[in-house]
Formats: structure tokens, sequence, C-alpha cells
């Protein structure tokens, strides 16, 4: 760093000379300081499409177009020629000269293998090593051509109309939206308020891992990992307690209502998880899944048609559960990790997402796969969900 710092130094006192003398005196000057030394800044470092505009600006205010340019003048407007030039063709900063000096094995590592030209190339030197990086970045990314500086200037020229252009594309498909008719949104403007926290009348004292409304009543569940399942009854103005139910050894990592709102089922990194019964006010321990050996339980999702608990295993298993009984039904099994899972609205259709971006669609009549793709872009799928009317799922 401390020979980086030198030699950007050397080049700020270089371009403190080839300023053009007839106006050093004014630039730094009481009025004008400020303003020298932002141009100076720039040249150095960074911000080269500003200084050459600059230099070009001082070069014809000492064009020598009359007779009464100096020849003092004359030095100075070739001065500024040549470091127009020379920024415009800018070199690195700095350049270790102890690169052609070192040696990098390439072969002893599996990750360098690929960036041998051929089988009997084992060392590099370091220059040669940074050429090799270079290429291998540009065959996966592209010539990284984003970063130029002297595109910044057209891209915010640009910004504008892609703006517009983004909009109008939103519009396109939102054509529900604007018909005459609308059952999605009311006419005019909409009302909004803010109201009370859901578990004012008693916050949790760690971190919130579900929160769930329910499916038909004006209550929400709230659990973590302080082993406490609480329901508020909402009405806005209150939001009074209605029930805590406290699990011991037991920090919930996932809670759902089943589709009929009657029970609660609870999920910990256990191999047993727990249903609270609402009706009965009654909390049941399922001590086991039978049908498939898991270290833990602790990820599931509930079929809106109210059939299955579908639980997230180990190496790509989903396994089913009968929602009524909690009795192990079926397993269903993908290539890799499942992250996610999501139903259509009936609960005929699961879409499972792995960590990859692989996407299953299974017949849940079946239990079969019936369609697979891949969410393009995707580095790490972790949730999904499915649209009510069962035209789009999105994935993230």
């Amino acid at each position: 760093m401390s020979r980086k710092k030198d030699k950007r130094q050397v080049e700020h006192e270089e371009c403190v000379e080839t300023l053009p003398k007839v106006r050093k005196k004014q630039m730094i000057g009481e009025n004008s300081g400020d303003e020298a030394e932002k141009t100076l800044e720039r040249l150095v470092f960074g911000g080269e499409t500003d200084a050459i505009r600059e230099l070009e600006k001082l070069e014809n205010e000492v064009s020598v177009d009359d007779d009464s340019a100096s020849e003092e003048d004359d030095e100075v407007v070739d001065e500024l020629h040549y470091e127009i030039k020379k920024i415009e063709g800018r070199q690195p900063a700095w350049e270790d000269d102890a690169d052609d000096e070192e040696r990098i094995e390439i072969s002893s590592e599996s990750r360098l293998k690929k960036l041998r030209d051929g089988a009997d190339e084992t060392v590099v030197t370091g220059k040669k090593f940074t050429q090799k990086l270079k290429r291998q970045f540009e065959r996966i990314y592209g010539d990284a051509s984003w970063a130029d500086l002297d595109k910044k200037a057209r891209k915010v020229d640009s910004e504008s109309d892609d703006d517009e252009e983004e909009e109008n594309s939103v519009l396109k498909r939102a054509g529900n939206l604007l018909t005459g008719k609308s059952d999605n949104l009311p006419r005019g403007f909409l009302d909004i308020a803010r109201t009370k926290d859901a578990n004012i009348d008693k916050p949790s004292n760690a971190a919130l891992q579900c929160v769930e409304f329910h499916p038909s009543a004006k209550v929400l569940l709230t659990a973590g990992f302080n082993k406490t399942l609480d329901l508020f009854q909402i009405d806005g103005q209150n939001n009074p307690k209605l029930q805590s139910i406290f699990l011991e050894r037991f920090p919930i990592h996932t809670a759902h209502f089943t589709a009929d709102g009657e029970q609660v089922i609870l999920a910990s990194q256990r191999r047993s998880f727990y249903v609270y019964d609402m009706i009965k006010g009654s909390v049941i321990k399922i001590p086991r899944i039978r049908g498939r050996e898991e270290k833990h339980f602790d990820k599931f999702v509930v079929s809106p048609d109210g059939k299955h608990l579908v639980f997230l295993g180990s190496n790509g298993y989903l396994i089913l559960l009968s929602s009524k009984t909690k009795q192990w039904v079926d397993n269903l099994k993908t290539n890799g990790s499942v992250d996610a899972v999501a139903f259509n609205a009936d609960g005929s259709r699961t879409f499972t997402a792995e960590g990859d971006g692989e996407v299953y669609v299974w017949n849940m009549n079946t239990r079969s796969c019936v369609h697979k793709f891949r969410d393009k872009g995707c580095l790490n799928s972790t949730t999904s969900a499915a649209s009510a009317d069962g035209q789009y799922l999105a994935c993230g």
C-alpha cells in the first residue's frame, strides 16, 4: 500500500507542474483553490472523463492563435496535449516488478488446474497467472465492460428512457387492474391507518420464527425460539392475547394452522412434533414419524385441501403425513435437497424448489412428478409461493 501511495503522490506533483502556468497563480488563489484541488483529484484518483474536459478547456484558453502568445505558452499547450493523451490511455497506478519473479504452482490444486493451457504446464509467473485469471473471469462473466468509466455518462443519459420502458412493461402485465370493473382494488383512494402492533399485549422476548393468520378467524399466531406459542385476537385496537403455550426444550422453528383452523402444528429440530388442539385446548406430542429416519423434522407445510402435512427431509425426500391422523402416508423423492414447498389453491399440485433452482411439479393424486423446470438465474432457492388463481409460481 505504501508503494501505491508514493506513486500516486508522484503523479499528483507531475499534474501540478503540467497545469498552465498562465493559470497556476489563479488556481491556487483564495477563490479557486478548491476547484483546482478537485481537478487534480479527478486526474490522479479517478474521473478521467471530467479531467480530460478540464485539460482541454485549459488548452483552448492558452492556445497560440495570436502573436502575443509566448514560447512558454507553446510549451504549456504541448504539455497539456501530452497529459490528455496519457489520461486517455491510462495505465495502472502501480505495478509490482516482483510479479515476474514469482512462481505459482497451478497443477497441485484442483481449482487451479482449469487455468492450464496444457497438461505439461505446471508453474507460471505471477504476471501470467494474473492474465489467466482475467481470461477465466471473462469467459464466465463477460468482458466486464459495464465497469468502463466512459460509459457512465451515456448510461445516465439513457436512464430516463429505460425507466419509461420499464413502467410500460409493468402496465402491460397489470391489465386486470386497469379495467372498469375490478374485484382486486376499489376505485378511488385507499385509506391506510397505522394500528397497534399485533403482539403488543405480549411482545416476544426472542426472535420470532413464525407469524400466521388463522384461515377464517381474526386470530394470529406467533412462535419462536423462546419455546412459546402465542395466539392473539386481532381487532386493530387492543389485540388481546388469547392463549400462550410453552413447550419445554422445544424451540419452535415452524408453526402452521391446519386448513380447517382447528389445530396448530409445531415443529423443531427434534424427531417429534406437537399438535395444539384449539377446540379441546390440549397439546399432543407426536413422538416420531414412521417411514423415514431423520435427525429432525423442523420444516413442513400444510396442504390447503386439509389432506396432507409435508415435512422436508434430507437427501431430497418429502415425507407425506395424513393431516387428520398424523400418520405417515408416502415419500416423494427429488434429485437434490428440497428447500421450499408450495401448493396450488386446491392442493392438487405441489411445487418443490431445490437449492440449485430445479423446480418439480407433483400431482398429489397420483404422487408423481408431472413436470420439471429450472428457475433461471437462481443462486440459492429458499422459498416459493403459488398465486391463488393458479397462474403464477414465485421462487426466490
